[in-house]
């Protein structure tokens, strides 16, 4: 966090983080101390983000922490991950049977 605003992959990190899982520092917005992006701030109906760095409220700011965010994400796609894995683990058997006999032949 004490290299957002110096590093740009690092702040365009965090944006995009925050915004598309709608949290808010590590643990909270607390994390950010005085320097609350404006990614941390709800839109408002208009598109615009309403202003969270002076008025913190649940309105106005998202109060989750992006740990437990990214948590459930991952645990939500863990599933999918498993089956892919098993799947390219039936495909790879065969083909290697497939090379180990090749290999005899020759």
């Amino acid at each position: 966090m004490t290299l957002y605003g110096r590093r740009r992959m690092m702040t365009i990190s965090w944006d995009m983080t925050q915004e598309e899982l709608q949290c808010c520092g590590v643990e909270s917005f607390v994390d950010w101390r005085d320097r609350i992006p404006d990614s941390c701030c709800q839109d408002d109906y208009g598109g615009r983000k309403r202003p969270c760095q002076e008025l913190q409220t649940s309105l106005t700011i998202f109060k989750d922490g992006c740990y437990d965010a990214v948590t459930k994400e991952l645990l939500k796609n863990a599933g999918w991950l498993g089956v892919a894995s098993v799947g390219l683990a039936f495909a790879m058997v065969p083909a290697m049977v497939m090379a180990y006999y090749m290999l005899a032949v020759l």
